[in-house]
């Protein structure tokens, strides 16, 4: 993506399973809010989820258009293996789990992506397409980055109140997410298919 080479066959696959996931991200959010102890937590959260179904969802609006994907097709999609899998742990997690659980699971995504974008902002090439420069800025961006700091200040304060149980369930939740993140990563360059 940073030096424009990426195939637009891959970036479109990539943008259908995205959409798909942020979908399941953000029912995650929802989850956390209504699991919330605090008032300003429940806001918080409340806010992020609505932060994620305008911002980062607004991004892939905007790229959905140029690569000629209508809106109903998209809620249509079929989630790729490592997609399900990736949603199905998150969904796991938020429902079964604390809020705490709940965040450290999609702070993996969060993260990577603002590493990602600002890595590839500051190695850009001259001449990219504009759809691939539009998510290096969105993921670069200074708003993004208060995003994932609003993620990580939540995250800590929680592994700070929780004890011992409760900080490594939160690891271990976490070092899960960072693995299906790479594996997302694999899934759409190599456009995963179900083998049966």
């Amino acid at each position: 993506m940073g030096d424009g080479s990426l195939p637009a066959d891959k970036y479109r696959y990539y943008i259908e399973q995205d959409y798909a996931y942020l979908l399941d991200f953000s029912r995650c959010l929802g989850i956390a809010a209504s699991k919330a102890h605090k008032l300003d937590n429940m806001s918080t959260l409340s806010s992020l989820m609505n932060g994620c179904l305008s911002y980062e969802r607004g991004i892939l609006r905007n790229h959905m258009i140029e690569l000629g994907l209508i809106q109903t097709e998209m809620d249509l999609i079929e989630m790729a293996p490592t997609n399900h899998a990736y949603t199905r742990h998150m969904l796991y997690v938020a429902y079964s789990g604390s809020v705490g659980e709940n965040l450290s699971t999609l702070l993996p995504c969060m993260w990577t992506y603002q590493l990602i974008g600002e890595k590839l902002w500051r190695e850009k090439h001259e001449g990219l397409s504009r759809y691939y420069l539009e998510w290096i800025e969105g993921y670069s961006s200074g708003e993004y980055k208060v995003l994932v700091e609003k993620y990580r200040e939540m995250i800590d304060s929680m592994a700070n109140e929780g004890g011992l149980l409760e900080r490594c369930l939160m690891e271990k939740h976490f070092r899960t997410s960072s693995r299906y993140e790479y594996m997302f990563w694999n899934m759409a360059y190599s456009m995963e298919k179900w083998s049966i």
